[in-house]
């Protein structure tokens, strides 16, 4: 036998090989996929159900508290063409820079009136922990608030849970757009890769640092002149060059145009930003 073979210490005897062993293990793996295949039926069953119970719910829905519940939104961004501005950003999973503070904003404020609304042991979603944790209110504040707004106006059965789907991916792409703890707790968010893979530009990442770490400094009459232009969808054609550059790339696009205006968190993060892309 040359070096480089293995022989095995054990030998099994035609009377010590059991046949059986084979059906005993097949047998209960068979057991075993068939209790799998009727817990995943039992899900979908009510899931399905589900569906079904929400759009009678839906049919109670309330239009005035519904329409209340619009207003809210506006007051909260000030006027009703901001908030269609940054409300159609969500519904597209779309960063616009100029608005990092009122995407914010309307994403906490949606994000704190979804766990008001549907308190946990009131709703599911399919899949594990993660998914009722992680996956589900994201991607439903975004790209499905009608309906939990219209879910929050209907009479619900007490006896019965709401269902919501969730999206993983979809949920990641919301957070990381429009949730202000990303920039502050997310270690890998700077990283030219992470910034990359959710299409956000150097200059996105600075006005996203400026809008969460702001300073006490306001900002320039033409950042807040140019915010009202695109607000109002104002045609840029008769604006100088440089400000129709600006309105597509944003007001900051170094980091020594946007140091004035940030607090000290905000001077360490947008330091550590230059040193991800200089390093």
């Amino acid at each position: 036998m040359s070096d480089y073979e293995y022989e095995s210490p054990l030998e099994y005897s035609e009377d010590e090989y059991n046949s059986e062993d084979d059906e005993f293990l097949a047998f209960h793996d068979a057991e075993i996929e068939a209790q799998v295949r009727a817990e995943i039926e039992k899900i979908k069953q009510r899931r399905d159900f589900a569906i079904e119970e929400n759009k009678s719910i839906l049919a109670t829905a309330n239009k005035e508290l519904v329409a209340s519940i619009k207003e809210q939104q506006i007051k909260l961004l000030g006027t009703a063409s901001l908030f269609d501005r940054v409300n159609t950003n969500l519904l597209k999973h779309k960063f616009e820079a100029y608005f990092a503070k009122e995407q914010f904003k309307l994403f906490s404020w949606r994000e704190d009136f979804f766990h008001a609304q549907f308190p946990e042991d009131s709703w599911f979603t399919s899949g594990a922990d993660d998914a009722h944790s992680f996956d589900t209110v994201p991607y439903q504040i975004t790209l499905n608030f009608d309906n939990v707004v219209a879910l929050a106006a209907s009479v619900k059965p007490s006896e019965s849970k709401i269902y919501f789907e969730n999206d993983e991916t979809k949920s990641a792409r919301a957070r990381n757009l429009f949730d202000s703890n990303t920039v502050m707790y997310m270690d890998n968010f700077l990283e030219p890769e992470t910034l990359e893979d959710y299409g956000l530009t150097f200059s996105d990442t600075l006005h996203i640092i400026q809008a969460v770490f702001p300073g006490n400094k306001p900002l320039r009459l033409g950042h807040i002149a140019m915010k009202k232009v695109l607000e109002t969808q104002v045609s840029l054609e008769e604006l100088p060059r440089e400000l129709q550059e600006k309105a597509a790339k944003g007001m900051f696009n170094s980091v020594d145009e946007v140091l004035e205006y940030l607090d000290d968190q905000g001077v360490e993060t947008v330091e550590m930003l230059r040193r991800n892309f200089h390093d």
